[in-house]
């Protein structure tokens, strides 16, 4: 090891989220999200919300939020989210979250038009 190498990068490259655990994790809130959404008025900004509350759970309880960027498929985030942050984790959270609150919603909306199934979200691992 070389003066400076950070000898906790192997570690946490150890713990980064594969596509298939995102795409499980996506899915598993999806699914969650249209249990607990009717369709009628206000349903579509009732939707962002959730998706926004869950998406920020997640993030908040997972090893690495670079994940939820790496494998999003949201590639351009807003450039506010970059620049109004204080400091680069909070960039990069709210990044994560913004990606994650978005294909949460995306995977939600082809389950409420059929597209795909609607899964019992315990089921999904």
């Amino acid at each position: 090891m070389r003066e400076g190498d950070d000898p906790s990068a192997g570690a946490r490259s150890a713990e980064c989220m594969g596509r298939a655990e995102w795409l499980a994790v996506v899915m598993r809130e999806a699914n969650a999200l249209c249990d607990g959404t009717a369709a009628g008025p206000g349903g579509a900004e009732k939707l962002e919300r959730l998706a926004a509350e869950a998406a920020a759970r997640v993030v908040a309880a997972a090893a690495d939020p670079v994940d939820f960027v790496r494998h999003s498929a949201l590639h351009e985030p807003k450039g506010e989210l970059w620049r109004e942050a204080r400091t680069w984790s909070d960039a990069l959270v709210a990044v994560a979250c913004a990606c994650l609150e978005h294909d949460i919603t995306e995977h939600a909306g082809r389950i409420a038009s059929g597209a795909v199934p609607h899964v019992d979200p315990g089921r999904i691992v």
